[in-house]
C-alpha cells in the first residue's frame, strides 16, 4: 500500500530566524511564504525544498522588490528512510557540520564562505536551511559526464579552501589553549562514521556487503583475469583489499587530519561558469558523510569518483600538486607555517596511502549512483521487490543495466580495472 505523504512545512518563526540572520536586521515585515517541494521523488537521505520569502522592508525598498530564497533539506517522511538515517547518523551529522563551520567562522576564518553554502538555521530532526546557490549562477554537473581539466581544478582549489579552514581552526585555537588542540578530542562522537562502519548493528551494513560482493562478482561479468601478475588469485586478493576501507574512514595515527566532506562526487559539488563555459568557482554542498581524515582522502576519491582512468594517468600528479599549493597558500594567508603542519612529503605519502580508498569509493559507488534517473526510481520507488540487488549483491545491477548505458559500462569497468592494478602492484 502506498503511503500517503503531506507537503513540507515550516513555521512562520523558524522564517524570521532565517530571515534575521541573512538580512542582519529585524526592521521586516514577512508579508507572505511557502515551501514548494523540489520534485516528486522523496530522497534517500532527505527531501529537499525551496523556501521563498516575500519581505516588506521600508529602510531597504530593494529587497521587497523580488522574493528571497532559500534551499531546505528536510528531514524525510518515510520510516524506513528515517530508519536509515537515524541508524547512520547522516542527517545529524550534516547539522553537526554545519555548527562546526559556525566555529570556523567565529574564529574569522575567511576561506569557508568561499568553498561552502551560509547556512542560516538547522533545527534537529526538521531541516537545515542554506542559501540558494543556483540563484547565485551555480549549477549542479552531469553525474554521467567526466569532469574535465578547469572542472576539477577549481573543485580541488575549493576543497583546499575547505581542509585550510579546518587546520586553521585546530592551530589558532591550539595557540589560545597553549597546547595541541585536534576537533577529534572535542567531537569524537559527532565524527563517527555514517557510510563506511562496519559495527554489527549499522543499518547499512547489509548495503555495503551487497557493494562488496558487486564488485567481486564483477569479475566474472566483465571477463576478468582470474590471476593477478603474480599468480595469486585476483578475487582472494580484492577480498582482502576491500576491508582496507574500513579502516581508512577512521581518523589516521600517521597523518594530519582535517574535517573533511567524505562523499565528493559529481552531485556534491556546484560550479560557477563565466561567460565563455570556463569553470570559476566551486562550492561543496551536502556534508551527511563529513568525517576526520586526511585531506589526501577527499582529494583522491574526487578524482576517482569525476575523473576518467586516461586522464588519472596523464594529470594525478598535476592535480595533487595543484591542490596543495591552494592549501599551502591559504594556511599561509592565515599566518601559519604549512611545513610545520603538512609537509609535501608526508601529503604525497599520505595521497599514496588514500589511493586505495577513492578507488574503493568509486567501485562501490558507481554501480548505484551512476545508473540513470528512472531507473534509481525505479529501485528506490520498490524497495522491497529490489531488495536483492541492493542490500544482496549489487552485481545484478550492473549485470542488468551495462547492455543499456555504455558509459555506466565504461565507468564501472574502469573502477574495476583500477582495483586489478593496484592488486597486481602490491601483491
Amino acid at each position: 500500500m502506498e503511503e500517503t505523504l503531506q507537503g513540507p512545512t515550516i513555521s512562520e518563526e523558524s522564517v524570521l530566524k532565517i530571515l534575521k540572520k541573512r538580512l542582519k536586521t529585524d526592521k521586516f515585515a514577512v508579508l507572505n511564504f511557502t515551501l514548494n517541494s523540489m520534485g516528486e521523488w522523496i530522497g534517500l537521505c532527505g527531501d529537499h525544498a525551496i523556501l521563498q520569502v516575500i519581505v516588506n522592508d521600508d529602510e531597504e525598498p530593494k529587497i521587497s522588490e523580488k522574493p528571497l530564497t532559500f534551499f531546505v533539506k528536510l528531514y524525510p517522511r518515510l520510516d524506513y528512510v528515517i530508519y536509515f538515517i537515524e541508524g547512520t547518523g547522516s542527517f545529524r551529522k550534516e547539522i553537526f557540520i554545519y555548527k562546526l563551520f559556525d566555529k570556523f567562522c567565529d574564529e574569522k576564518i575567511k576561506t569557508l564562505n568561499d568553498c561552502v553554502p551560509k547556512c542560516y538555521l538547522t533545527e534537529t530532526n526538521k531541516f537545515l536551511v542554506m542559501e540558494n546557490l543556483v540563484e547565485q549562477g551555480y549549477v549542479s554537473l552531469n553525474k554521467h559526464e567526466f569532469f574535465d581539466y578547469d572542472t576539477i581544478k577549481v573543485v580541488l582549489e575549493a576543497l583546499a579552501k575547505l581542509h585550510a579552514s579546518s587546520l586553521v581552526y585546530e592551530e589558532k585555537i591550539s595557540n589560545k589553549l597553549n597546547k595541541s588542540y585536534r576537533l577529534i578530542n572535542e567531537f569524537e562522537g559527532e565524527f563517527e562514521e555514517t557510510y563506511f562502519n562496519d559495527r554489527e548493528d549499522f543499518p547499512n551494513k547489509q548495503g555495503l556487503q551487497a557493494s562488496i560482493k558487486g564488485i567481486l562478482n564483477s569479475i566474472e561479468i566483465f571477463d576478468l583475469p582470474q590471476k593477478l601478475l603474480s599468480g595469486k588469485d585476483f578475487r582472494t586478493v580484492l577480498e582482502e583489499v576491500l576491508q582496507k576501507i574500513f579502516h581508512l574512514a577512521k581518523p589516521s595515527q600517521k597523518f594530519r587530519n582535517v574535517a573533511c566532506h567524505g562523499d565528493l562526487w559529481a552531485t556534491n559539488v556546484l560550479v560557477k561558469f563565466d561567460n565563455n563555459h570556463k569553470p570559476i568557482n566551486c562550492k561543496l554542498v551536502d556534508f551527511q558523510c563529513g568525517r576526520y581524515t586526511p585531506p589526501a582522502q577527499d582529494v583522491m576519491s574526487v578524482i576517482y569518483l569525476t575523473t576518467s582512468r586516461e586522464f588519472r594517468h596523464k594529470f594525478m600528479y598535476n592535480l595533487i600538486g595543484i591542490y596543495y599549493t591552494s592549501l599551502e597558500k591559504h594556511v599561509t594567508l592565515a599566518g601559519f607555517d604549512m611545513k610545520k603542519i603538512i609537509t609535501f612529503t608526508d601529503f604525497l605519502a599520505s595521497c599514496e596511502e588514500q589511493k586505495v580508498f577513492g578507488m574503493l569509493h568509486a567501485a562501490m559507488y558507481f554501480p548505484l549512483i551512476l545508473l540513470k534517473t528512472d531507473v534509481v526510481k525505479e529501485y528506490f520507488g520498490n524497495i522491497e521487490t529490489n531488495k536483492k540487488a541492493l542490500e544482496e549483491d549489487r552485481s545484478l545491477l550492473v549485470k542488468e543495466n551495462i547492455d543499456m548505458d555504455e558509459n555506466y559500462k565504461t565507468r564501472v569497468l574502469e573502477s574495476l580495472l583500477d582495483l586489478k592494478d593496484y592488486c597486481d602492484y602490491l601483491f
